[in-house]
């Protein structure tokens, strides 16, 4: 259990213990909702420093971001810029979601997200904006980036991957969708790992996102959908695969 922590508003000195392989994000995140749970981390009071929890935790500076981005976003904290990160609420039924999502098996997490992007596709070529296009180019560049140079791995293609999922659900201009979107983004990450590990996947990949990004630029919504849901069948398809040559040997 995680010590007593200062009062409301003050730099918080709670000590928690590093973590070991798992699932670094939702360790994070679960850790983090553990100590505002348990009330160690007060509501109104203050984070400690992204340097702190860094190494109080034993992970990178992206791992500790990518959590509180989570919790922000469930409502269980707030990131004041120039300030610090403050908790918020100490429950959230969005990030019940998240935890629900971290821990379902991949082949039910594609199958949501199937029936969900169907309709961000078809959203999105009703609604994306000119800002939400140069965007969605900027991470199509991305992918091609991590194409040309494979050493910069599966965990940086997974990063901007899940960018490019939500800018796709953000030009929607629909905040529900967005937030449903978000609340997938560690399910999902963990997919596009698991996927830039097999040969040629990445390729595929981008193949697959750059035809949908086209096609909402083109306002195009029946190949927009039809690209997005290609994506999510070829990586069911892919992962159930891998999944059972795992099993045989």
């Amino acid at each position: 259990m995680l010590p007593d922590v200062p009062t409301a508003g003050k730099p918080m000195q709670a000590e928690l213990t590093p973590i070991r392989k798992r699932g670094l994000v939702d360790e994070v995140v679960q850790r983090l909702e553990h100590g505002i749970r348990s009330g160690a981390f007060e509501v109104g009071s203050k984070l400690p420093a992204e340097p702190q929890l860094q190494a109080q935790l034993g992970v990178g500076r992206t791992t500790v971001r990518e959590a509180v981005k989570v919790l922000a976003h469930a409502g269980l904290l707030e990131v004041k810029q120039g300030d610090g990160t403050y908790v918020r609420a100490a429950a959230s039924t969005s990030h019940e979601l998240v935890e629900r999502l971290s821990r379902a098996h991949t082949r039910d997490v594609l199958a949501v997200r199937r029936a969900l992007d169907f309709e961000t596709a078809r959203l999105s070529t009703l609604a994306r904006s000119d800002d939400d296009i140069s965007r969605m180019s900027e991470l199509i560049a991305g992918l091609h980036e991590i194409l040309a140079a494979p050493d910069l791995g599966s965990r940086k293609f997974a990063e901007v991957d899940a960018q490019l999922q939500l800018a796709i659900a953000t030009s929607t201009h629909n905040p529900l969708l967005v937030d449903l979107s978000t609340s997938f983004a560690i399910a999902m990450r963990r997919v596009s790992e698991q996927l830039a590990a097999i040969p040629g996947a990445i390729e595929m990949c981008t193949a697959l996102r750059e035809r949908t990004f086209h096609a909402i630029r083109d306002r195009d919504r029946l190949s927009a959908q039809e690209s997005m849901t290609q994506y999510l069948d070829w990586a069911a398809s892919k992962l159930s695969e891998l999944e059972l040559g795992s099993a045989a040997t």
